[in-house]
């Protein structure tokens, strides 16, 4: 299974939590990485994971501003070059 699967998530407030952790730890650019890993889920038949993951950048979308310093362990995660989920 993927690396970067999530358990199912139902309800709105798991999805906000979630948001809401992503921003803390990626920063600015948040969405952007999480699009591109959904791109990667996508072409990789994580279809069902894909879609969890847009419902998370609408919600990071809705939070606006991310913080400017992400914890560098986590761009490090999600930067271009991360394994893929082979």
């Amino acid at each position: 299974m993927c690396g970067y699967t999530l358990p199912m998530l139902t309800s709105d407030h798991e999805i906000e939590r979630l948001a809401q952790i992503v921003v803390q730890r990626v920063g600015e650019g948040a969405a952007e990485q999480a699009r591109k890993l959904v791109e990667a889920m996508r072409r990789q038949g994580y279809h069902d994971e894909a879609d969890t993951w847009l419902r998370v950048i609408v919600a990071i979308d809705a939070l606006g501003t991310a913080p400017s310093s992400p914890r560098p362990w986590v761009r490090a995660a999600y930067a271009a070059d991360a394994p893929t989920c082979d």
